[in-house]
């Protein structure tokens, strides 16, 4: 009974994480939020992997390999971006996926700096 006690406290404790996820540093003490920008995404795969043909199922505008594992996707639609990432997620030969952010905020405002 303890035992099982642990866990479903253990596996609320995780969804509650997953689900509280943010993405934010901070800067003189202060949090600050970070806007992801869904129409583009970082890959890194296995080496030898042709991320376009990974892709195929979906539309992109542009796919850049940047060294011999890792690619730069600008996103057609704002619409797959889940979409692509779970794919991607599922296939072994990708190692990481991340996210872009948009830095427009700081930018325009100039209050912040970037670090």
């Amino acid at each position: 009974m303890a035992n099982k006690t642990i866990k479903n406290v253990l596996l609320i404790f995780l969804c509650s994480i997953s689900l509280c996820a943010e993405n934010y540093y901070w800067y003189k003490g202060e949090k600050i939020n970070l806007v992801v920008d869904s129409t583009k995404i970082n890959v890194t795969t296995n080496k030898n992997v042709e991320l376009q043909t990974l892709l195929s199922d979906f539309e992109t505008t542009k796919v850049t390999k940047n060294n011999a594992s890792l690619f730069s996707v600008e996103l057609a639609s704002t619409k797959s971006y889940n979409n692509i990432i779970d794919n991607l997620k599922s296939n072994k030969d990708v190692i990481c996926i991340s996210p872009y952010y948009n830095i427009d905020f700081y930018l325009i405002n100039n209050t912040r700096g970037i670090s």
